[in-house]
């Protein structure tokens, strides 16, 4: 036979033994399976475990088992596997939303968003290198042209390749990559 004492609402010491051990000690059944500093009421009338589900339905046992992902670190992530483990502030059961590098977590609606701020200025920040890159490449090719005029061997096509790269540049990238810029200064400053 199965004997235990209580404390403080649980279960303290467990005997094993043929006779009752005396006051304070209280007969649990065979198939018990109690443990010390188990919490009393996870037992029946009959000191039988009550099923963790009917626990956690009865609001007395906490399950936050899964996966938890943390509000501030995006990729960090905590893995609860047992009952009654709190996760903590810092994390939520709402995964972070896929794909998307211009997210963090609104305290306030408990959910992930975009900022979409930072978003539009990576965007332009991206679309202003295009562009650059587009200048650096018709710059490169404006250097045969410009050769061929310093070493005084310039041909027709040599003329015709510098006035195509050179339009390109001033008149559709340039103005393209100061507008840009400007709109970039604009999303800064807000």
């Amino acid at each position: 036979m199965i004997f235990f004492t209580q404390k403080n609402n649980k279960v303290d010491r467990i005997k094993d033994m043929a006779t009752h051990p005396g006051e304070g000690w209280s007969e649990a059944p065979d198939d018990w399976g109690g443990y010390h500093g188990l919490d009393l009421e996870w037992l029946d009338k009959d000191y039988r475990l009550i099923p963790e589900h009917e626990l956690i339905k009865q609001g007395k046992r906490k399950d936050n088992r899964g996966k938890w992902y943390h509000k501030d670190k995006i990729g960090e992530t905590k893995l609860i596997q047992d009952l009654d483990v709190e996760a903590g502030e810092d994390y939520t059961k709402e995964a972070p939303l896929e794909n998307e590098p211009f997210q963090n977590f609104d305290r306030k609606k408990n959910k992930w968003v975009v900022d979409e701020k930072k978003k539009e200025r990576a965007e332009k920040e991206a679309e202003l290198a295009k562009i650059q890159s587009e200048i650096d490449d018709a710059e490169r090719r404006l250097i045969r042209s410009m050769r061929a005029e310093k070493a005084g061997r310039t041909t027709e096509r040599d003329d015709e390749e510098f006035n195509k790269w050179d339009s390109l540049i001033e008149e559709e990238l340039r103005p393209q990559y100061n507008k840009v810029e400007d709109e970039l200064k604009k999303l800064k400053s807000a």
